[in-house]
Formats: structure tokens, sequence, C-alpha cells
């Protein structure tokens, strides 16, 4: 390196320490990694500190060169610093960490979803290096990410290549980035950095008089932290609940691990018979708890509290902390929960954890990788009503406010989408539908002439959507077979219903066959359920479009706005043979897409270990081929679903269960109830004789079950909803008395079904 350029890097590191913030080098071309050596070589030294150093790649399994170039890297480091290697595949395991250095060679793969993880491990007064193709080339070129969106019959050439023109530009556009020819050793940009507002932190302000002991604030780095430690106290005087909200990066996960053990500490002092205080965490992914557990270790040993750490829990005489899955979690019990990234999990999930646990505290990520934006509040929140806590945190915990890296990366992926507010003249102008639909030009969006317009669709989908990744922008963007469309108001041009789309089917004859057995070929979920599940080859050759997500405002929900676009993405679908849809098995879910005409072929045979759903597949036939195939498979899928719901679907909500096996209106097969002399003598006795109970006809009852739901909607009795839920949760589920009841929302059960029972047999044998 030039003396030139040592002093421009020492002036660059000093300036980042000053202000706490990060700085970014974009090394371009070749000879890129041996330089990256010496750049953390001079870093180190200049830190005069043991420096942490993250290296991820692709795997060198993948990729021969990857592996020469960590090589190369090494060599020129000379053994300064700490490195830590990771591959992009483990790139999870970053998480929660604190690096001073993160070197990140994207030489063969771009993965958004990666950058989203690793550069915000990087504290203030650091660096990261990212090692890349020369930015003029970016979009040229075939990223490993890339080929994950190729499905048949599409190919690399058909890439659209809109993403990484993006990412080339917004790093140009932004301060606190500098751009370096390696060949040449020229900058092609300097990151000035014009610096906006304070950027020191706050001097922590402790309150006077606290529960928790001074030694659990002082783990606190940011006012934040300690505000939100000082609320958790009230969980103490009370069974209520708490929910920390806050962006990527501001210390949540470890103030909740802190407030957790604090918490546990105190009720176990408080407890008048000694017992184990247990203290349940769950998060929709493992890896989002360590960062939580390690602050619960280091709160329980200020404390003076022995304690055993494990993989999945902390052990000590009085306190136990345990990992579950939010779905085993909903069905434990403790004295505290704890739920970290909360807008992750289903949120039926959420009421059954706050109806288990007297104390619960929450936190949610609103911007930032896997950001659930205000969305997890705007449905959550609202059924908490006065016994929430709430805490939101703004204050960065690796770096000061205002950091230039921050602001690239959160504008970059599109993390701080969110859709544009309506006024009341809005929301008069959807009543009058006053809309229109259109099919958006990507190009135009993702170079940035209608950059607003982008990211108040994303916006939409933020609140929707309980996560949401950058890899789903790069999706939109490049995939060859994804679409979007939008709905907005005619005068004012606000977008108030987002739809994405992608196409799927026409799949080659010899690939069909194919997925009899084990092959799923790439995006196309409809095709391979129809030929996995139904031997329908002939299907995955019809063309088709699926529902990749829709969502309208979360201020104008319920205003028609999703079936609005449905019927307008019908209109333009003439050259195709079906649409289709996956979601989770929720009623009002199952409502709204069979109202828009959609008919149900599928559910799926596990539950979803974070939602606690299972999958729906549904289709709206369009072509005379596709409709006889859908309600043939549909007709299959309400038979079987008559025998899962024994052993495999026990647990389906009875309702749901109710309304798909009667999803279409012609019987499901002529079958022809025949019943002996002794059945009908036990079914009359039953019927009239109080003290004749249900398990001794059970046999029976299973088949007057059946019967009711193999017959066409015309045909069956009238009974109503949750009869019908009864139905299905004692007889064809086998539950308890005391579940069947809840489940369908009933009250003596027992005395209800000897009713329901006698009106069916008097419906089909009198």
């Amino acid at each position: 390196m030039t003396q030139e350029l040592l002093r421009e890097l020492e002036e660059m590191i000093s300036e980042s320490e000053a202000l706490n913030h990060r700085r970014m080098l974009v090394l371009t071309g070749k000879g890129k990694s041996k330089l990256a050596g010496m750049i953390s070589k001079h870093f180190s030294q200049i830190k005069g500190e043991n420096v942490e150093i993250l290296y991820s790649c692709t795997p060198f399994r993948e990729s021969e060169q990857s592996k020469e170039r960590f090589d190369v890297f090494l060599n020129s480091l000379e053994e300064e610093g700490n490195v830590t290697l990771l591959s992009f595949e483990e790139s999870e395991k970053a998480m929660g960490r604190t690096f001073d250095l993160a070197v990140l060679d994207l030489t063969d793969d771009f993965d958004p979803d990666v950058l989203g993880r690793l550069i915000e491990t990087v504290r203030g007064g650091g660096l990261i290096l990212m090692l890349t193709p020369r930015l003029e080339n970016l979009h040229k070129t075939n990223f490993r990410f890339h080929k994950k969106m190729i499905t048949p019959p599409y190919e690399m050439k058909d890439i659209r290549r809109l993403f990484l023109r993006r990412i080339a530009s917004k790093i140009m556009e932004h301060d606190g980035i500098w751009v370096m020819d390696c060949p040449n050793l020229r900058w092609i940009k300097r990151g000035v950095y014009r610096r906006e507002g304070d950027t020191k932190r706050r001097e922590l302000m402790i309150p006077e008089r606290t529960v928790f002991p001074r030694e659990v604030y002082d783990l606190a780095i940011t006012q934040d932290q300690v505000n939100a430690i000082s609320l958790a106290e009230k969980l103490l005087d009370e069974e209520r609940y708490m929910v920390i909200t806050a962006d990527r990066g501001r210390g949540k996960s470890a103030v909740l691990g802190i407030s957790l053990a604090a918490l546990a500490h105190e009720l176990s002092k408080r407890l008048e018979r000694k017992r184990e205080i247990r203290v349940v965490v769950t998060s929709p992914e493992f890896e989002n708890v360590l960062e939580l557990m390690k602050f619960a270790s280091i709160t329980l040993e200020r404390l003076g509290v022995e304690h055993e750490v494990l993989e999945r829990k902390i052990l000590s005489n009085r306190i136990r902390i345990v990992y579950c899955s939010p779905l085993t979690a909903a069905e434990s019990r403790g004295d505290l929960i704890g739920v970290d990234e909360a807008g992750g999990v289903h949120v039926p999930i959420l009421h059954e954890i706050m109806d288990k646990y007297p104390r619960a505290i929450y936190s949610s990520t609103l911007h930032g990788y896997e950001g659930a934006g205000r969305g997890f509040s705007v449905k959550f929140l609202r059924k908490l009503e006065k016994r929430v806590i709430k805490a939101e945190m703004e204050e960065p915990i690796r770096y000061s406010p205002g950091d230039p890296i921050e602001r690239w990366l959160f504008d970059a992926l599109l993390l701080d989408s969110e859709p544009e507010p309506l006024f009341q003249e809005d929301y008069e102008r959807i009543k009058r539908s006053l809309l229109h639909y259109e099919k958006p030009d990507l190009n135009s969006w993702f170079s940035g002439e209608k950059e607003e317009e982008l990211k108040h669709f994303f916006g939409i989908y933020v609140l929707a959507h309980y996560r949401n990744r950058p890899s789903d922008a790069a999706l939109l963007a490049d995939a060859p077979h994804h679409e979007a469309r939008c709905l907005k108001i005619k005068e004012t041009g606000k977008i108030v219903g987002a739809l994405q789309i992608c196409k799927e089917g026409n799949v080659p004859r010899e690939i069909a066959e194919k997925m009899l057995t084990r092959y799923k070929p790439p995006g196309n979920i409809i095709p391979d359920v129809m030929v996995k599940y139904y031997g329908m080859i002939e299907f995955s050759g019809l063309k088709g479009l699926r529902v990749v997500r829709i969502a309208s405002h979360p201020d104008a929900m319920r205003m028609g706005i999703g079936s609005r676009m449905l019927s307008e993405l019908l209109k333009e679908s003439k050259e195709y043979d079906w649409i289709g849809v996956g979601y989770g098995s929720d009623i009002y879910l199952v409502d709204f897409w069979e109202k828009n005409g959609f008919i149900h072929v599928h559910l799926s045979p596990k539950r979803n270990p974070v939602s606690g759903e299972y999958s729906i597949i549904s289709i709206r036939p369009l072509s005379n081929k596709a409709k006889n195939m859908v309600r043939e498979a549909n007709r299959r899928f309400r038979r079987r679903l008559l025998d899962y719901l024994k052993v495999i679907h026990r647990d389906l909500d009875p309702f749901v269960a109710s309304k798909l096996l009667k999803s279409d209106d012609k019987a499901i097969s002529s079958w022809e109830l025949n019943l002996t002399e002794e059945e009908k003598e036990r079914m009359n006795r039953y019927v009239k004789d109080y003290f004749f109970n249900f398990e001794t006809i059970y046999d029976v009852a299973l088949k007057l079950i059946r019967m009711y739901f193999l017959d066409s909607n015309k045909k069956r009795p009238n009974i109503s909803q949750e009869e019908e839920a009864l139905l299905i949760s004692k007889g064809l589920q086998n539950r308890s008395w005391n579940d069947a009841e809840k489940s369908s929302r009933v009250e003596g059960g027992k005395k209800l079904m000897k009713s329901i029972i006698g009106e069916i047999y008097e419906h089909y044998f009198r």
C-alpha cells in the first residue's frame, strides 16, 4: 500500500472512532484479497488491541477459489487480530456477536440476507470490507443466489439483474462508503461523511430507587436499555405483559435476557413456598435467542447465582431457563416467558402463550433483517389493552445514532420501508372504488426513478406479514417468473394494495415424471402438490400463477382491497389455466380464499413449528382442463381428510376442518350409508335414552358423521357451524369432551351431541 493510502486509511479510522460510526470499503477487481489482508493488518496495528475480525465467504466445498482468496487474505494479514471464519451458510452464527472488522468476500455470491445479517455485527469505530467484482459489472455477474431463483423452464439468461444495479447505485450514493479499484490502487469514490446531529451517547441515568440491584443496570449500554429494564420491574407487582419494539441492533435481546434473569431471581426470593422458578424462552429460531441466553447467564452471575449453561437451558438451584419452539412454548407452562422476535410468531400462538403464562415479555424488530414492522403491534397489542407495558428502543447498541452504514443498509435493502399515510379523503375514495390496478415497471422501481413508490409497496408487506427479508426484494427484482401488481387510489396514486405473483407450471414432461419421486423442482409449489399427492402429471404442464404475497394497506383493512386485486388478476389471466396460493390454516384466510372462488386441494401433514399452523394449498381453475383436475383433487382431498383427522390432523381447528370438508357443493362420493338392524336399535336407544351414552354408539355415530360430510351441501341436514365443529372434534378427532367443547365453543357437549346425532339419523333413516 502507498503512504497516501495508509494516511487516508488512518484518517478514516480516526474519524469513525471519534463519531463511534462504521466505515465501509468496497474493494473491486483483481488483488482485492491481498489488499483486504493488508488493510486489516494496518487496522489492527492502529487499534493496538486484540481486534476481532469476521471473514465470511462462499463455502470452500462449493468454490476452490473462495479458499484460495481466504489463504491470500491470511498471508497478507500476518497473524494480526483474531479471525473468525464463517461461510455464508453459517452466517446466522454471527448474530448476537460483535466484531471490529468484517471482511465479506462477495466475489461468488451476493446474498442480500447475508449482508443484512453480517454488516450489523460490526461495532462503532469498526470497518467493513466488501470484496466484489467491479461495480459496473456487478449486475452482469452470475451469483449463486441468482441460481437459486431459476426454475424450469427459465434459464440464467432470463434473470432481470435489477437488484444489484440498485446495490451498486446505493454504494455510490451514500456517505461513509469508499470504493477502490484494486489493480490500480485508485479511489473510485471517497466516502466523505457529512456529520448530521449529535452522535454522542447520552450519559446513563439510572433511577434512584430500583427493585433490581445496581449490578443489573450496570449491564446496560444505552438509556433505552436502562428504561426498558426499569419498566420490567413492574411485572413483579402484578401479572402483566411487556412488549419491547426496536429496529435491529438496539440491544433488545440483551435487555430481554437481563430482565428475565433479574425477574426470576426476584421472584425466587418472594415466593413463600420455596420452589423452582421456571422461565421459558422462545423465538422462531434458536439462533435468535443466543444473545438473550448469554445475557441471562451474565445477569445471574452478577447476582451471585451459581448456574450451569447447557445448549438450550440455564440451570441453577432455584431458577430454570429453558428454550422451546413457539408451538411447544404455547403448550407448556411456567412462571415467566420471554418471546424474542415475536413478530415472527403467528398471533394465535402469541395469544395461547398469553393465556398460559402470568408474566410475559415480547420483543419484536420493527426494521432490519427479518423486521416485522409495526404489523406485530397492529395485530397483537390491541388485544392486550391496559395490561401491557410498552418500551420502544431507538438508540443503536453497537454504534452511535446517525451511522452512515446503517443508513445505506436500510435504504439499499428496503429495510426501512413503510406505506404512505392515508387520510379521510383516501378512505372515501376507497369506499367509492376509485382505484386503479397496475402492473408496475420494475425497472423504474429498482433503478431509483420511482424509489418512493417501491418503498411504499414493500412498506405494506412490512406491516402485513410477519417476517421480511432482504431476499424478498431481490426475488421480485431479479427472478424472471416473479411479478408485482398494485392497487392505487386514482387521484393521489397512493398504493393501498400490494400483490406479488409468480409463474408456475409449463414443466417439461421428463421433469414432471421425476416429481413423482422425491424430486422437487424449485418454484413450482402448486404443480408439485398436484403431482406428488394426486399423480396428476398432466397438471404440471398447465400454465399457472401462484399468489406469493397479497396485502392491503394496514389502515385500510377489510375494505375489499384484497378481493379487488384478485378480481383484476383474474381479468388479465386469460392465457393461464389456474391461479393458486399457499397459506396458513387460519379460518379467516380460508373464508377469504373460498369467497374468491378458490378450491382447497391440500393440507400439509405437519404444522409449521413457528406459526403452529398447517399449510393449505388452494386453486382457482380457469381452463376446463384445470377445472376437471382441481375438482377431482378436491374430492380426493376431502375424502382423505375424513380419515386424516383421526391421527395426522387431530389437532386441526375443527372450524377450519369443517370449511375444508364442505368446500364443494357436490358430494365427495356416492357412498350409501347402510346400518344393520342392531345398529339402528342402538341408535334409537341412544337418541331416546338419557343414560345411553355416546361411547356406546361411537361406531355408528362415526358412520353418520362421515355420511354427513360426504354428502352434498344441498342434501345435508341443516346444523350450525358450532355443531359441525363438535361433530369433528369429538367424532372424527376423538378429543376429550372438555377439549371438544372448548375447541367447538359450545357448552353441554354430551347433550348437544345426542341432539345432533339424532337429527342426522332422523334425516337419513326416517
